[in-house]
């Protein structure tokens, strides 16, 4: 019972390996059907390699090619004695352009093997996923994350300037015209309010004599009496010539 239950969980086991890794066999039959052109023996006459992927595997060329890649990288890092290989293909595909660096003497990649290695000593298998990869492989991570909202702003302006019927540029230089007159007059409501400039002496005298002009009349019309005319020589002639109203004394 023991024995036959050993043998059932070998072969239980080989194929858990086997499921687990069906990327890296499904890459490699894209491969060899698309090296040896067998496409071309379909009933279907098949004329070419994306004509089979959309026919047969119903996907894009550009998408079994990335399958092939990605076997192949996960194949090296198993020939150069890596028991851990990435779980998928999204993982492998981090590993790509380290992969096509120019190879050593020997056909090593010295920079793959070297990231491969940190990424499985500082997580544990089961921690391991694709953007962790990335972080250890790609030195300009950090930059390109800081750079996704101004792609997802780019998007954003080609989508608006499609719904207002405007190419890009157009869209782009009236927005900005439109925040810089915007920011003109920001800049001149915050502006701070300037003390009017006091008026000149003779000014100032002449307002000074105005008013208590003013404020007798309205006294001496109050009062209606005949002290009005003591009240406004006490103060001064008034006389109205070319040159407006003049104040004087004496």
């Amino acid at each position: 019972m023991g024995g036959k239950f050993a043998e059932d969980w070998n072969g239980i086991d080989r194929s858990l390996f086997q499921v687990q890794y069906a990327y890296i066999k499904f890459g490699l039959m894209l491969e060899k059907i698309r090296n040896t052109k067998s496409y071309l023996n379909c009933s279907d006459k098949i004329a070419d390699f994306q004509e089979f992927c959309r026919k047969k595997i119903r996907l894009p060329a550009w998408r079994a090619n990335h399958c092939i890649e990605a076997a192949n990288i996960s194949i090296y890092l198993a020939r150069q004695g890596f028991d851990i290989l990435p779980e998928n293909q999204a993982q492998a595909l981090e590993l790509r352009d380290l992969y096509n660096l120019p190879t050593g003497y020997y056909g090593d990649r010295e920079k793959l093997d070297e990231a491969w290695a940190q990424v499985t000593t500082h997580h544990k298998p089961h921690e391991i996923t694709a953007k962790k990869i990335a972080q250890i492989a790609d030195p300009d991570w950090e930059e390109k994350q800081s750079l996704q909202p101004m792609r997802i702003s780019w998007d954003r302006a080609i989508r608006l300037s499609k719904e207002s019927g405007r190419d890009l540029d157009t869209f782009l230089n009236d927005v900005m015209d439109r925040y810089e007159e915007d920011k003109a007059i920001d800049a001149r409501i915050d502006a701070p309010q300037t003390e009017p400039n006091p008026a000149p002496p003779e000014e100032e005298d002449i307002l000074d004599n105005l008013d208590k002009v003013f404020k007798l009349a309205a006294l001496c019309k109050k009062a209606a009496t005949k002290k009005t005319d003591r009240i406004f020589e006490s103060i001064g002639d008034v006389r109205f010539g070319t040159g407006g109203i003049n104040f004087g004394y004496g």
